[in-house]
């Protein structure tokens, strides 16, 4: 019928006309890019004057979400320095998900990553013997292999950053006969 698709066509032009702006406001002594709502209110009242008045203008902050990620790894035997091996798990988990704060720049928005890369990332560290257990955001898939299917990591929002929260659990060569 005509009716539903001039409802449908409709829907799609509302959504058209709204326009989000993601403000990142860089403070010397703030961790994240967050803006006071005063100045996302005087940014918006700017921008309006040269949006047509149809299209919706939403100015606001990116949303940080911590993603929690668990790793349990089984340690090689000659390893001397386990705080060395839980800082460089760590490290590397932080390079991948979060790399802009390692750069000391903006976060890129709409950022994706792999379960599968992150993963292996971690299992090829030369001072483990293997990765028991990856849990990301509380989704732990399994055996990872190439013909296992990848559970893409991402925020909840367009305008989402994740922050990782990283916990490495070091596990001896004998706890593989229990897992």
């Amino acid at each position: 019928s005509t009716q539903g698709y001039s409802s449908a066509a409709s829907d799609v032009y509302k959504r058209q006309r709204q326009v989000g702006l993601v403000v990142f406001s860089a403070g010397a002594d703030s961790v994240y890019y967050l803006s006071p709502s005063w100045k996302l209110k005087e940014i918006e009242r700017a921008l309006r004057q040269f949006a047509p008045p149809f299209v919706r203008l939403e100015v606001l902050n990116p949303v940080y979400e911590e993603l929690k990620v668990v790793c349990k790894a089984v340690l090689r035997e000659e390893v001397a320095d386990e705080g060395k091996v839980v800082r460089n798990l760590i490290t590397l988990a932080w390079n991948y998900l979060a790399p802009w704060k390692r750069r000391g720049t903006m976060p890129d928005l709409q950022q994706t990553y792999s379960y599968k890369e992150l993963h292996a990332r971690m299992a090829n560290h030369e001072d483990l013997l293997t990765v028991a257990e990856l849990t990301v955001g509380g989704h732990t898939p399994g055996t990872v292999d190439f013909d296992s299917s990848d559970y893409i990591i991402k925020g909840t929002y367009p305008y989402s950053v994740l922050i990782p929260k990283i916990e490495i659990i070091l596990l001896s060569p004998l706890s593989l006969i229990h897992i």
